[in-house]
């Protein structure tokens, strides 16, 4: 880590070999709302009322992780800062 001009596909990459990934991908609104592009789209658009829920649900993954595994621990120890 440490090395910039990467994308986040080699971030996820290396965190991946380190420790086994878990990657979610959330939508957020309803085309019948307004909100009918896909993520990435130039004009994509997001319910900010589904954050507090997205944010909940990220939270809870990285909670169960880190009891189950230590997996924090692990990636700052493999990467020096431990």
């Amino acid at each position: 880590m440490g090395v910039s001009g990467t994308s986040g596909s080699e971030d996820f990459a290396f965190i991946s070999m380190q420790v086994p990934p878990v990657m979610l991908a959330l939508a957020a609104g309803h085309p019948e709302d307004g909100f009918c592009y896909p993520q990435h789209h130039p004009m994509v658009g997001f319910d900010e009322k589904a954050l507090s829920t997205v944010c909940a649900v990220y939270a809870y993954m990285a909670m169960r992780r880190s009891e189950e595994n230590r997996f924090l621990e692990l990636i700052l120890v493999k990467s020096g800062v431990m």
